[in-house]
C-alpha cells in the first residue's frame, strides 16, 4: 500500500499488508487503519503513526463490509455468504467472536450518536438495527433470526477465563455425546490431542456451586 502526504502531495512510504487492500476503515482515536484484503479472510491492522503492519486477524469466510464501534472499541466485519459478523478487539487486535445476523449481512454502518449498528440484510431486503453493541448486539424490531453468539473456534489451545472456577473437577470439556473429554483449568488448555469437531465447555462460577454455564466450541486443526 502506498502512503501519500495529502498536504505536500508527496509519496512518503509504503506499507506491506500481506495482500492487496480492497476496503478500509480509519479509527482516528487510535490512529489505526483496518484493511480487508483481496482473496483472503483477513483484516490487516496498520499503525498510521509509523506506517507498520501491527497484525493480520483471521475472520469468517469472505468478509465484505466493515464498521468500527468507537465506544466499545470493536471492529465489526460482515460475511454475507455465511450469515455472520466477525468481531475484533481494537485494543488487542485479537479476534473476539462470531455473531449471527440475518441471512446475508452486507453493508454495515455505525451511528455513534445513537450507539447503534445498521446492517443491510441483502436477501431479506431489510435493515437490521442493533443497539448497545457492547453486549454483542440486541435487535430492535427483528426482521429475521435473532442475533446470538456462534461457537468459539479453537486452534490447539482453549483459553478458560480466570473468572471460572479454579477447580478442575468443576470445569471440563464434553464431546457431543455428553462424555467428559478433558478436565479444564483457568488459563490455556492444550486440546491438540482431541479430534476436530464440536465440543461443549461446562464451567462453574467461582464460589457458586449451583452456577453452571455450558458453551459450544469447535476444535479445528
Amino acid at each position: 500500500m502506498v502512503v501519500v502526504d495529502g498536504a505536500a502531495k508527496q509519496l512518503v512510504g509504503h506499507v506491506q499488508t500481506g495482500g492487496a487492500p480492497r476496503k478500509f476503515h480509519l479509527d482516528r482515536a487510535s490512529n489505526k487503519l483496518y484493511c480487508l484484503l483481496n482473496d483472503a479472510d483477513d483484516v490487516a491492522v496498520i499503525d498510521c503513526r509509523d506506517m507498520t503492519l501491527q497484525a493480520k486477524v483471521r475472520l469468517a469466510h469472505w468478509p465484505t463490509g466493515l464498521a468500527f464501534d468507537s465506544i466499545a472499541n470493536r471492529l465489526w466485519v460482515t460475511s454475507p455468504d455465511y450469515g455472520c459478523i466477525s468481531l475484533v478487539d481494537g485494543r488487542t487486535n485479537h479476534f473476539l467472536s462470531l455473531l449471527e445476523a440475518g441471512d446475508t449481512p452486507g453493508d454495515i454502518t455505525w451511528a455513534p450518536q445513537h450507539r447503534k449498528m445498521y446492517i443491510v440484510d441483502e436477501s431479506g431486503e431489510a435493515v437490521l438495527v442493533l443497539r448497545d453493541t457492547s453486549l454483542a448486539g440486541v435487535y430492535e424490531n427483528p426482521v429475521s433470526s435473532p442475533v446470538h453468539c456462534m461457537p468459539t473456534i479453537v486452534h490447539g489451545v482453549l483459553f478458560l477465563p480466570n473468572s471460572a472456577s479454579p477447580s478442575s473437577s468443576a470445569s471440563f470439556l464434553m464431546d457431543v455425546s455428553g462424555r467428559k473429554a478433558l478436565d479444564l483449568k483457568p488459563g490455556p488448555n492444550d486440546v491438540r490431542r482431541l479430534a476436530p469437531g464440536v465440543y461443549f465447555v461446562r464451567e462453574a462460577a467461582s464460589g457458586e456451586r449451583s452456577a453452571v454455564s455450558v458453551r459450544k466450541v469447535v476444535i479445528t486443526r
